[in-house]
């Protein structure tokens, strides 16, 4: 073979060479770029916030729930040793009743064990701890009337009460990552026109008071939760 037929050989070669990897360019920005980009936008969009759902929570004022469970116990069964999530309980408590104990794994955050108290209270289930009292005198400051609510979200766990004429809240805001913030709108519905004093408390700072007076049964006040925070609220009627 000539040097010049070979010159032509290497050289359609070479052309071969460079349309296969054009039109594997072309496949991968086609196929595979999307679902990258994709992929990417859906973690964004988790690390923002937009991939779950946010809170809004309506406390229906005039609408007893029943009586409620305290939920942290001393003693009891314990059910297992496993991590317990506050978002699994619900499927415990449908998966097995609610007469059982969780035993809550020691050394958790405030924001985990009181968003796993609320849900404790919100199915009348019971958990064995021990330690964090401090956390336990949050929720034994509850009343023993549980009120009708509705709007958790995918992060903020709630749980409300009346005692006497004071209705009570208890917001936690759990994120196991520690990096979603939102404000949330609480808003107390049918109230009797008046006055209220609002008192805010979030976890290890001081609280808070407001004087309200309201003439449409509403009070609405905006919470903001920064990552695993846990505040106590309450609307006392003067």
């Amino acid at each position: 073979m000539s040097a010049k037929c070979c010159q032509v050989v290497q050289y359609e070669l070479m052309k071969d060479k460079k349309q296969f990897w054009s039109l594997t360019a072309v496949v991968f920005l086609a196929v595979v770029m999307p679902t990258i980009l994709k992929q990417v936008n859906k973690i964004t969009r988790t690390m923002a916030g937009a991939e779950g759902r946010l809170a809004s929570i309506n406390i229906e004022t005039d609408r007893i729930f029943g009586k409620i469970v305290r939920p942290f116990v001393n003693n009891g069964e314990a059910l297992d040793e496993k991590a317990i999530e506050p978002d699994q309980i619900r499927y415990l408590f449908m998966k097995l009743g609610q007469n059982k104990t969780l035993l809550i794994p020691p050394n958790k955050s405030e924001s985990y064990l009181a968003a796993i108290g609320c849900e404790l209270i919100n199915t009348g289930m019971t958990g064995k701890i021990s330690g964090n009292t401090e956390i336990i005198k949050m929720f034994d400051r509850l009343g023993s009337q549980r009120l009708q609510f509705s709007g958790t979200g995918s992060w903020i766990f709630a749980t409300a009460t009346k005692k006497e004429n004071t209705y009570q809240v208890i917001l936690a805001n759990y994120d196991p990552r520690g990096l979603h913030s939102e404000v949330v709108p609480v808003n107390f519905l049918n109230l009797e026109q008046g006055k209220f004093e609002f008192r805010k408390t979030f976890w290890g700072s001081e609280t808070t008071t407001e004087k309200i007076a309201t003439d449409a049964g509403l009070i609405q006040r905006m919470i903001p939760m920064i990552p695993n925070s846990v505040v106590f609220l309450e609307l006392e009627a003067k």
